[in-house]
């Protein structure tokens, strides 16, 4: 893995605040830089880059993975507080110069992994825009910073969906449901509602200036709000949580920051949207092959590792095309964020209304790892915010083989569309792929359309018989007389009667396995 610009371990404390990290020991000096955040599985080989923060899942004694960690030159290790800190465990920080820092029990190993990188791209979109501009125009989270110390007050900055985009270090003084939209990037649904219910959002894009909002809730604090807009265009909000109503100054002050706001988010969404654009390009380039394909997968950095495709899409499929492109991309976001929890390389872009990732499978067992991550898009599918059926294709060992892969995800798809499950891999649905590969033969081609099987089937319809599901139970039960009569509870004399007929009827010869084994392919691929 590359390392990637970053940002300090003090920004990131900084930027996160005690809501989320704390420091338990520090080494002398402190590591100057985080590149990447990498979660440690116990079931892998240790081996995260240099200037990593590593989170440290289910860790309770991290004294030897520090000292581990500590070869690898990376920056810091996350375990789960409260830490019980003794000499042992400083003097395994001093000797590997790895920093130990300690999770808040509010906050899921998932939304610690995202708050991080989420910093980690703001540093990396400060760095591209110094280069062309000469400052750093994107530091959202050193603006709510500023504004949270100037006004006293815990501040959040939101965009027009109500996703926290940056947030100052000091929510601890807030309440729960601030607490619950820091740590989830999201303000809670329940309360979405209940600030429209209040006409809340009308009144704050209606005006310029600042909102006084209080739904009376005794344990919850008043909010001052001020939307985020570039001329007529709402771009978010930037909220304070506050004991009293902010002086003339004070709501001046807001106001202003409002509008330095709407310059980073303007400058942030232009450059997030031109990168986003440029990678799915990539994507898309590697999953539909040609001449361009392995390169794209050299700058998407899966050149070199065996890879696998995910197709998705929502289980209540849109028949308008815009509402499916605009439902895949929705799906490829969430699919791109439950992955990167496991794979921080994974390759997302939305296609005819489908979502689609490229997993690289790094372990020496690359059919065993995507077992496993089937194991986790299953989570995925039954989430009621992704309502997903996925599937799988088989492992691509170089970028040539990943429009193969794609065309098994995408056959998945087709059969998972009629059946009662949710998500499978290429090789646990074989049997019906099969079927729907001859059934697509049958549609095209009249000869193995017509047939033995369409003269019982007519024969059924006159006489209002059941030779077809007779014919159909005697190949299920292999040709057992005394099995078959059973299943169709009629006498074994009854159902040589049945057979005889079949044969005077369509003239099939059911002593002859050629014939046994096409008629009995034809009954499955026509639903018989």
């Amino acid at each position: 893995m590359n390392a990637r610009p970053g940002a300090s371990l003090a920004r990131i404390l900084e930027d996160l605040g005690s809501t989320v990290l704390d420091v338990a020991v520090c080494p002398d000096p402190p590591p100057s830089e985080v590149t990447t955040v990498a979660v440690h599985d116990p079931d892998e080989h240790l081996q995260p880059p240099a200037g990593a923060l590593v989170l440290g899942v289910g860790v309770a004694d991290p004294g030897d993975l520090l000292l581990q960690l500590g070869r690898h030159a990376a920056a810091a290790l996350v375990v789960r507080g409260p830490l019980d800190v003794d000499e042992p465990l400083r003097e395994a920080v001093r000797s590997s110069g790895v920093a130990l820092l300690s999770a808040s029990n509010a906050a899921s190993w998932t939304q610690i992994l995202l708050l991080v990188r989420t910093v980690l791209l703001d540093g990396e979109l400060d760095e591209r825009q110094a280069k062309l501009t000469g400052n750093h125009i994107g530091e959202l989270f050193a603006l709510a910073n500023a504004v949270g110390a100037a006004l006293d007050t815990p501040v959040t900055i939101e965009d027009r969906s109500a996703r926290v985009v940056a947030f100052s270090a000091d929510q601890a003084a807030a309440d729960a449901p601030r607490a619950a939209t820091v740590l989830a990037r999201q303000v809670p649904p329940e309360w979405q509602r209940r600030l429209a219910d209040n006409g809340v959002f009308e009144r704050l894009y209606r005006t310029s200036e600042p909102v006084w909002v209080d739904l009376g809730d005794a344990d919850v604090l008043p909010r001052v709000a001020v939307a985020v807009r570039a001329g007529e265009e709402i771009l978010g909000a930037m909220w304070a949580a506050v004991r009293r109503p902010f002086t003339a100054d004070e709501e001046r002050a807001f106001v202003a920051a409002a509008k330095t706001a709407a310059l980073h988010l303007l400058q942030q969404r232009a450059a997030e949207n031109a990168g986003k654009w440029r990678r799915s390009e990539l994507v898309r380039y590697v999953l539909t092959g040609g001449s361009g394909a392995e390169l794209a997968a050299r700058r998407l950095e899966l050149a070199e590792v065996p890879l696998c495709v995910v197709a998705a899409e929502p289980s209540d499929r849109h028949e308008d095309g815009a509402e499916r492109e605009l439902a895949a991309e929705r799906l490829c976001e969430l699919l791109s964020l439950h992955l990167a929890v496991r794979q921080s390389k994974v390759a997302t872009a939305s296609a005819l209304g489908t979502a689609y990732a490229i997993l690289p499978l790094t372990t020496a067992d690359p059919d065993a790892e995507s077992r496993n991550a089937l194991g986790l898009l299953q989570g995925f599918a039954a989430r009621r915010d992704a309502g997903a059926v996925v599937g799988m294709g088989r492992v691509a060992w170089s970028p040539r083989e990943v429009p193969r892969s794609r065309a098994d995800a995408d056959a998945v798809l087709d059969v998972l569309r009629s059946g009662d499950r949710r998500t499978a891999r290429v090789d646990e649905v074989w049997e019906r792929l099969f079927l729907a590969r001859l059934r697509d033969l049958a549609v095209d081609d009249e000869a193995l359309r017509d047939g033995p099987v369409q003269a019982l089937t007519a024969y059924d319809a006159d006489h209002h018989s059941q030779l077809v599901a007779t014919l159909s139970a005697y190949l299920d039960a292999f040709g057992d007389v005394a099995r078959t009569a059973q299943a169709m509870h009629v006498h074994p004399n009854t159902l040589r009667y049945r057979l005889r007929r079949i044969t005077e009827v369509s003239g099939l010869d059911l002593s002859n396995p050629d014939v046994r084994l096409a008629v009995g392919l034809q009954l499955r691929i026509q639903g018989g």
